[in-house]
């Protein structure tokens, strides 16, 4: 008899414990926090790729895929500081993928690839490659950003550069109006 009440209590806490937990809401991560582990699902990996918001920069969107295959060197992608890389990373067999020097890895099989989204501020050489060791699958290389000084013809004002004064443009007779 005194069985039977404890397994209807226990039962009765299960219970109430199942309610409370399917009444409680579920409240994403934000982009914002660290994650403290690496997505194996690519469903997860999926998601977080689509919740992403992509924020403006000066550098340019690049989109890249990289498919190894034996005897190939490993794929070079260039890139500038500042420019954000959507880049796909396929495997033979499964295995996890790093990117050197951001902490990123993702698991890339033949059929799902690994994704990185990476915005790359700081110049230098990057590998892609798997997390256990072996050859890169690919390199990135990150150069300074080729700032181009603006033409005269391209300003609306006829300066060359900005430091030109306003004697310069518009002479001196008209400096004093």
């Amino acid at each position: 008899m005194a069985a039977r009440r404890v397994l209807i209590a226990i039962l009765a806490f299960i219970g109430g414990i199942s309610i409370v937990a399917a009444l409680i809401p579920v409240t994403p991560q934000t982009d914002g926090q660290d994650e403290t582990t690496t997505s194996t699902s690519t469903t997860d990996s999926e998601d977080r790729q689509a919740a992403a918001p992509r924020p403006e920069s000066d550098g340019q969107f690049v989109r890249e895929t990289v498919r190894p295959s034996a005897g190939e060197e490993p794929r070079r992608i260039d890139l500038e500081a500042g420019d954000q890389l959507e880049l796909l990373v396929y495997a033979s067999a499964g295995t996890q993928v790093e990117v050197t020097r951001t902490g990123e890895t993702d698991f890339a099989d033949p059929l799902a690839p690994a994704r990185f989204d990476l915005r790359l501020s700081e110049t230098g050489i990057y590998l892609v490659k798997p997390l256990e060791g072996g050859e890169p699958l690919a390199t990135i290389r990150v150069s300074e950003p080729k700032r181009d000084a603006p033409d005269s013809q391209d300003r609306p004002d006829g300066a060359e550069t900005p430091s030109q004064s306003v004697r310069d443009v518009v002479g001196p007779e008209l400096e004093a109006s």
